[in-house]
């Protein structure tokens, strides 16, 4: 929110796009009443979510639409889309947890600066798992446990964040900034790091059963489904402890076109 606090401050009348919005929860909760902004249209892979998405939030300034962002025809369907809602161009691109799942990334930040105008913002958050680290881990549990988060069917590219740079580059961004590169636990109280643990392992949790449902016979993934069950009250409480050192790949870059 800080950094959304500092590139919105004083702008009026913004456009939004979100790629990738899910069911639109957290779409909503940073930017739904936001009053800088205008419209916002949020697209989607999953049908389902779009659904959930438009039942929960759609309104006369907040639509939602399933396309798939690396299909041929992505731009057309958008600027179908953006003539319907009379949007003549986007001021701000929100991108969540999305790059690392791209076949193409660089193609996408090209493709949505054919639907921006000069100055607009893209903020994206993204994963970089070479800087995750726990300290003190004695026996490797933690390095064990991160190391299983790219195995996962459904967490896609797991170093994607310093791509980021690069692809924004060569896509003729400018003004590219790493606003955060991590977060660690030595700011947080005990109920953040607690919400950190909670959020970290969840998602891997649930990577784990995805992969196991999805292929039943990889037993590698059973044996580290049953290690990190049996495993898990002893991480949560070396991960919570007051002297154990968290730091986790969330990076947040911002920059303009």
């Amino acid at each position: 929110m800080p950094v959304y606090e500092k590139y919105l401050h004083g702008k009026k009348n913004l456009n939004v796009l979100d790629i990738g919005c899910g069911n639109g929860a957290a779409l909503m909760s940073r930017l739904g009443n936001r009053d800088e902004i205008s419209k916002i249209v949020g697209i989607e892979y999953d049908a389902s979510f779009v659904e959930k998405a438009i039942a929960d939030y759609e309104n006369e300034n907040v639509h939602f639409y399933k396309i798939d962002v690396e299909s041929f025809d992505f731009i057309e369907k958008l600027e179908k889309i953006m003539s319907d809602l009379q949007i003549e161009s986007f001021d701000w691109i929100n991108v969540l947890a999305v790059m690392s799942h791209l076949k193409n990334p660089y193609q996408l930040l090209k493709n949505l600066k054919k639907i921006c105008k000069k100055d607009s913002v893209i903020f994206i958050r993204n994963i970089d798992d070479g800087l995750n680290f726990v300290y003190p881990d004695e026996k490797m549990y933690f390095q064990r446990a991160f190391d299983m988060i790219s195995k996962c069917d459904t967490t896609g590219f797991r170093y994607s964040g310093r791509e980021l740079y690069t692809l924004l580059s060569r896509a003729n961004y400018r003004d590219i900034v790493y606003e955060r590169v991590g977060i660690n636990s030595s700011v947080m109280n005990y109920d953040e790091k607690e919400e950190l643990f909670n959020t970290i392992f969840d998602f891997l949790r649930n990577g784990i059963n995805a992969t196991v449902n999805n292929n039943p016979h990889n037993h590698e993934m059973i044996i580290e489904k049953q290690w990190l069950d049996d495993v898990f009250s002893e991480l949560e409480q070396k991960f919570l402890s007051s002297d154990t050192l968290v730091n986790f790949g969330f990076l947040i870059v911002v920059a303009k076109m």
